[in-house]
């Protein structure tokens, strides 16, 4: 028989096994149903004992002291809760038994789907491989709390960066509500968590002198087909992908118009060829191997990989010390447009912004083009 005890912390701690039985059971006299074990050995485990539909019931809890007096109260406040809501505890933890983990979710279900409809599937993938598996991998789906997303959140932004750590949270984010939307979640636990400004987000732009200084280094570099690209994103203003990408199906060298099919905005899309990037093609198509690629790799049936390394050797030779990647090729290209004057609606068509607001980032280069604008009509006036 159960002995009925107002449990405290003390209390629970020196309960020992005091019976002829395998175990001594001891009942929690200020919470219904909650039970304690008590084994010969000194283990022991808690139990919500309850009646449903008219039998006698007991789901286990845990083991002390892995489960406290107050984690066990409040499981069993919540057990007790299910009942009164016609809920089966025992059917709850039966079903969470059978729950995906958030590894299996992702490998079986997310992935799959990033893979058809993500250009960026191999981002999450080496994402959740390298960091987030080892957080939430073998944890329940739905065991996943805000609060934990929020913790990884700021982990993340202290090992890497801001803008490092809201890549993660977003794809987390997407992860979950996917699995809202298709019935292994009930809700979301990241959404409402705020993304970190991203203070350290850096855009290197080429003065003029320094992308000529580049352009002209790449007259000596021992890879030429590496440079071609470099060049064409520096006069194009295209995304690497979409250079290393480049089919010469879709360059049409006659009208000066290379047809992007892929974009980052799911839709195609022109580029114009202005004549120095004409020149750079008619170059690589005259000397071209047997390939479709504009600029091929070793192998030519496949796109040059990743010009990396040549960037690197590049700005070496030029002198160029600050830091600059391959997509600020793409920066530089705005800047130096509209450091020319260059309208900044002129400015999104060339770079294929779909929203006049993420051309509104150079709007501050502008602002020597505006002054002389105001100046000018100031010296007709005055």
């Amino acid at each position: 028989m159960s002995k009925k005890l107002a449990f405290t912390k003390r209390i629970v701690s020196a309960l020992v096994h005091d019976g002829p039985g395998k175990s001594t059971e001891f009942s929690d006299s200020t919470t219904i149903g909650l039970k304690l074990e008590v084994y010969p050995s000194s283990r022991k485990i808690w139990f919500f004992r309850y009646t449903f539909e008219g039998r006698k019931r007991a789901v286990r809890i845990g083991e002390y002291p892995a489960i406290d007096l107050d984690e066990a109260r409040s499981t069993a406040y919540q057990h007790r809760a299910d009942v009164d809501r016609g809920i089966n505890p025992a059917d709850e933890k039966r079903a969470r038994r059978e729950e995906l983990t958030f590894r299996q979710y992702a490998d079986d279900v997310y992935i799959p789907h990033a893979q058809v409809h993500k250009k960026s599937a191999k981002d999450d993938i080496a994402k959740l491989h390298l960091h987030i598996y080892k957080v939430f991998g073998d944890r329940k789906l739905s065991a996943v709390t805000k609060q934990e997303i929020s913790t990884y959140h700021g982990q993340v932004k202290q090992s890497h960066s801001p803008a490092y750590a809201n890549r993660h949270l977003a794809l987390i984010k997407r992860m979950l509500g996917l699995a809202v939307e298709w019935g292994y979640l009930t809700a979301n636990a990241a959404h409402g968590i705020k993304l970190f400004r991203e203070e350290n987000c850096r855009e290197t732009f080429l003065s003029k002198d320094e992308a000529k200084r580049l352009v002209d280094a790449m007259a000596s570099d021992s890879n030429p087909i590496a440079c071609a690209a470099l060049k064409i994103m520096l006069l194009t203003g295209v995304r690497r992908q979409e250079a290393l990408s480049a089919r010469w199906v879709n360059v049409d060298l006659d009208a000066g118009i290379w047809l992007l099919p892929n974009t980052k905005a799911r839709k195609p899309r022109q580029v114009v060829l202005s004549d120095a990037a004409q020149q750079v093609l008619h170059h690589l198509q005259a000397s071209a191997i047997n390939s479709p690629y504009v600029f091929p790799g070793r192998d030519p049936t496949k796109p040059l990989c990743d010009p990396k390394k040549t960037l690197r050797r590049l700005l070496a030779a030029a002198g160029i010390t600050k830091p600059f990647r391959i997509h600020d090729t793409r920066h530089s290209f705005a800047s130096l447009l509209i450091a020319d004057g260059t309208p900044l609606y002129t400015v999104q068509k060339l770079l294929g912004h779909a929203q006049s607001s993420t051309t509104e980032r150079y709007a501050h280069l502008s602002q020597g083009n505006l002054r002389a604008g105001v100046e000018a009509i100031g010296q007709m006036l005055g």
